[in-house]
C-alpha cells in the first residue's frame, strides 16, 4: 500500500493520462519566514540545503515568497514552500524552483498562447432535442492556469448535466483504495523487488526517496502501481494537482447537476493494471527515463491545449504517452480502443433532451481515429468553437 511521507496511507492514484482524479496527500511542515520579503528571493536560495523549493506570486516579484529547505524530500519541500507563500499572499502562488530545476509558471505558459483567434478543444453538437458540448480536457493543472477559457466556462454554465469518463466523487475513498489495491496486488508469493531485479530496484529506491516513499510500501503490488505513484508524486512536486484539472474543477461546482459516466472505475483500473508484467516493466522503464523531462513536456502540452494547436498537442502527447514502440498495444488499449465507446456515449446524450457538457481527455479528441472522427464517421458533425466566439 502506498503511504504519505508522514507515514499515513495515501489515497491510490489513477492514471493522469486517462482522466482519473489523482490524490496523494502529504503532511505539511510549516516554517514561517515572517512577512518581510527579501529584496531578491533568489540571492541566497542556491546556497540553501537541499531539498529546497521556492514559491512565489508569478506576477508580483516583490510579494513575500515561500522558501523551504533541508526538508526530508523534494515533495515535502515543494508543498511546504507553496504553503508558506500562500499563507502570506491572497492570490495563488506557484513553485518557481525545485532544487536547481526552474519550473515554468502558469503565467509563462499563458504568454506563449497566440493572441489571435484560434480553435479550442471544445465542440458543439446539436440534435432535435439536445445540445451537447464535447470538451477535450487536461486532468491535472495548477491554480494559476485558471480561469479556463471563457467558452468552456459558458458551456458549463449552459449545461444542465455533466458527463465524464468516470466520476470518482461518488465513491468513498476507502472503497476506491480497496478496489485499486485489489487490482494492483500481485499474486500470493510474488514481490515487486523480485520482478524488478537488483538494478531497477536500486533505481526505484532512489526515485521514491525524493518523494518520501520506500520500496517496501509497494512490495505487494505490480510495477504499474508504483509507476503511477511516481508520476503523481513528480507532478505534485512541480506544483500540479488534479483539483485544478478540468474535470475536478467542474465536478466541484456541479451543484445539483446530475453526472453521468462514460466508463466505470473497474474498467479504468483494468486498463491500468491488467497487463503482462513485461509490459508493466516497459512502462516503468519509460516513466523513469522521462522523469527529468516531464516539466517542459507538460508545459508544452498545456500551451498547445490552450492554443488549440493539434500538431503541437499530438507531438507532446507522443512524448508523454509511452514512446517505446514495444508499448503500441498498451497505448492503443489506453486510448484508441476507447474512442468508439466514448462516441456512443455522446450519441446517447444527443438523444436526451437538454444541454450536456461531456469532458474527456484531450488525447481522445486529437490524433488519427479520435472521438470527433468517429462521430463524423457516424454522420454526426459538430462545430469546433473558437477563442473569439460567443456561445
Amino acid at each position: 500500500m502506498a503511504h504519505r511521507p508522514g507515514g499515513r496511507p495515501a489515497r491510490p492514484a489513477l492514471a493522469c493520462r486517462i482522466g482519473c482524479r489523482v490524490t496523494l496527500l502529504v503532511g505539511l511542515l510549516v516554517v514561517s519566514l515572517g512577512n518581510a520579503a527579501p529584496a531578491d528571493p533568489f540571492a541566497h536560495y542556491a546556497a540553501l540545503e537541499r531539498p529546497r523549493a521556492l514559491a512565489m506570486l508569478p506576477d508580483a516579484p516583490d510579494a513575500p515568497p515561500g522558501i523551504s529547505h533541508g526538508r526530508a524530500n523534494d515533495l515535502e519541500a515543494a508543498l511546504d514552500a507553496l504553503h508558506q507563500c500562500q499563507a502570506l499572499n491572497a492570490a495563488p502562488c506557484e513553485l518557481r524552483w525545485l532544487n536547481d530545476e526552474s519550473i515554468t509558471t502558469g503565467a509563462a505558459i499563458k504568454a506563449r498562447v497566440p493572441a489571435e483567434p484560434h480553435p479550442l478543444y471544445l465542440w458543439r453538437y446539436r440534435s432535435r432535442v439536445a445540445t451537447v458540448y464535447v470538451a477535450g480536457t487536461l486532468h491535472i493543472l495548477k491554480p494559476a492556469l485558471h480561469p479556463l477559457p471563457a467558452q468552456l466556462e459558458a458551456a458549463f454554465t449552459a449545461a444542465d448535466r455533466l458527463v465524464v469518463e468516470v466520476d470518482l466523487t461518488r465513491m468513498a475513498a476507502a472503497d476506491l483504495q480497496r478496489l485499486t489495491l485489489e487490482r494492483a496486488r500481485l499474486p500470493a508469493g510474488e514481490r515487486l523487488s523480485d520482478l524488478l531485479g537488483p538494478a531497477r530496484a536500486r533505481e526505484l529506491e532512489a526515485r521514491l526517496a525524493r518523494y518520501g516513499m520506500t520500496p517496501a510500501m509497494f512490495e505487494p503490488t505490480g510495477p504499474a502501481f508504483v509507476t503511477q505513484q511516481l508520476v503523481v508524486a513528480r507532478l505534485m512536486a512541480l506544483g500540479y494537482d488534479s483539483a485544478s484539472g478540468v474535470e475536478e474543477h467542474y465536478l466541484a461546482r456541479r451543484g445539483s447537476r446530475p453526472v453521468a459516466e462514460l466508463e466505470s472505475v473497474e474498467a479504468q483500473l483494468a486498463l491500468l493494471f491488467d497487463h503482462p508484467i513485461e509490459t508493466q516493466l516497459a512502462v516503468f522503464d519509460d516513466a523513469l527515463a522521462m522523469e527529468a523531462s516531464v516539466e517542459p513536456v507538460l508545459a508544452q502540452m498545456i500551451t498547445a491545449w490552450l492554443a488549440g494547436d493539434d500538431a503541437a498537442l499530438d507531438a507532446a502527447l507522443a512524448v508523454q504517452a509511452y514512446p517505446d514502440q514495444r508499448l503500441d498495444d498498451y497505448r492503443h488499449a489506453l486510448l484508441d480502443a476507447r474512442h468508439d465507446g466514448m462516441a456512443q456515449g455522446i450519441v446517447r446524450e444527443l438523444d436526451r433532451p437538454g444541454t450536456a457538457l461531456v469532458l474527456i481527455g484531450a488525447a481522445h479528441v486529437t490524433g488519427p481515429g479520435n472521438v470527433i472522427e468517429v462521430l463524423a464517421g457516424l454522420g454526426i458533425h459538430g462545430e469546433r468553437i473558437r477563442s473569439d466566439q460567443s456561445l
